[in-house]
């Protein structure tokens, strides 16, 4: 009789540690699925890298719109020799779509006798705005021109870099335009002055690397220059 007991409560007990054992498989199943749709969902709404076109000068810009005057053979390897064709550019409509949106497109640039020069000039397709970023070959005194297409797009016009405006720290001369400049409230950022305008079909932010406001007003106040992209590529 102890003997059957006994062998009952052992049947018993190895039901109750199987029924744990499930549940907890069970758990650790549905766990686990969870974190697969978490990642595939991350995955999904993960934002492509942005389509970029890259430019050392206008010149540059220049020979990318003199493709529309040759055969789609030149054009193709132009395209795919220069990573534009990765970059949002697959056809001479692609170029002729680009250059009908930029062309008369305000922005600022330096004036020669400035002693600033382009350095370099990029086109962020996938947020329509252009990065033009000027040198006197003092790293502390690069100037950068972000050019937001349309004047009214308040989405493209968003910028990231944090400011405060409460106290103007400076201001520059441009054409008729007086701008202010506030001082850049960002931790870590590279940049110590922006101010910002608006023209009949941008709006421009000017971020300045020098935080000597001297220097700044002595070396580009009144050699900013308001010029369309194709007075740029044809000066």
């Amino acid at each position: 009789m102890m003997k059957r007991l006994y062998s009952i409560m052992v049947l018993c007990i190895l039901l109750c540690c199987f029924g744990c054992s499930t549940n907890d498989t069970t758990a650790n199943d549905h766990r686990i699925e969870e974190m697969i749709q978490t990642n595939d969902e991350t995955n999904i709404e993960r934002p492509e890298p942005p389509l970029v076109l890259e430019f050392g000068s206008f010149e540059r810009i220049a020979e990318l719109k003199s493709m529309l005057e040759k055969d789609n053979d030149t054009v193709d390897n132009y395209l795919d020799n220069n990573n534009y064709r990765m970059n949002g550019l697959s056809s001479k409509d692609d170029i002729a779509k680009l250059f009908n949106d930029i062309d008369d497109l305000n922005m600022f640039h330096m004036d020669p006798s400035s002693g600033y020069s382009l350095e370099h000039i990029s086109y962020y397709v996938s947020y329509k705005y252009i990065v033009s970023t000027y040198s006197n070959g003092n790293e502390r005194e690069r100037i950068q021109f972000i050019c937001y297409i349309g004047a009214t797009d308040e989405k493209n016009a968003s910028n990231k870099t944090l400011v405060s405006e409460k106290d103007v720290v400076s201001t520059l001369s441009i054409g008729n335009k007086t701008i202010s400049l506030f001082n850049v409230e960002e931790e870590n950022s590279p940049y110590a002055l922006i101010g910002r305008t608006q023209t009949d079909n941008s709006r421009i932010n000017i971020l300045l690397f020098e935080d000597n406001v001297t220097n700044l007003r002595n070396s580009i106040d009144k050699n900013i220059v308001s010029l369309t992209l194709l007075d740029l590529i044809e000066k």
